[in-house]
């Protein structure tokens, strides 16, 4: 059964389209419970709001309007990307000017040990991790699955990465943590620990869009 917009038809007998108009009104209730819960929900405080928000993928960001934003889905732009991102289109009023920003601000993150690169908590947009050891400095190359650019107008944006340690303590002048070469790509950590790296010291790193 599916919805027909074109009952009742004018000069139609009731009689000969109820059964048409209660199958109308079984599929709208239907499809609204797909993001909704329905006109006659168990719960009556329920009825009509929202169970979740689902965004079909866009072919292209939508238009907005000077007083109005736009929240959507759409394909990641990298070549790499398999998966559907959330994005918002401010306004194209003076203040939005049009611009478009993930919703997710995470741009990638994870946790791993400090001797030998494994990681120990679930990761987002981690490829690879390595490490060389040199003396008393540890130098880890992260490299990204997506570029940290990747949104619709594949337009440069701010990030703040998010560095912290098992290793580093306060009391401590033998041990540093910094980290350089930042690139859409990837990123290398410089961990510095005099009395060696073992499988119990931990890096976690984690980079915000701004």
């Amino acid at each position: 059964m599916t919805y027909n917009p074109n009952i009742p038809q004018f000069g139609t007998r009731i009689n000969q389209t109820f059964n048409l108009i209660t199958i109308n009104f079984g599929q709208l209730n239907t499809i609204f419970q797909t993001d909704h819960y329905t006109w006659n929900d168990a719960s009556v405080a329920n009825r009509g709001l929202h169970r979740h928000c689902t965004l079909v993928s866009q072919a292209a960001p939508p238009t907005p309007s000077a007083t109005a934003g736009i929240a959507f889905c759409q394909s990641n732009v990298s070549p790499s990307v398999t998966r559907i991102d959330p994005y918002y289109e401010f306004d194209t009023g003076t203040l939005g000017n049009g611009l478009t920003a993930p919703l997710v601000p995470f741009k990638a993150f994870c946790q791993f040990t400090a001797n030998s690169p494994t990681v120990i908590t679930s990761a987002f947009n981690i490829n690879t991790i390595t490490g060389v050891l040199a003396s008393s400095l540890m130098t880890f190359t992260v490299k990204f699955v997506n570029k940290l650019t990747d949104n619709p107008s594949n337009t440069a944006m701010n990030y703040v990465v998010f560095l912290a340690s098992s290793l580093i303590s306060s009391s401590s002048a033998d041990s540093k943590l910094y980290y350089g070469n930042t690139t859409n790509s990837g990123l290398t950590i410089f961990a510095r620990n005099t009395s060696g790296f073992s499988a119990s010291n931990f890096i976690s790193m984690g980079i915000i869009q701004l």
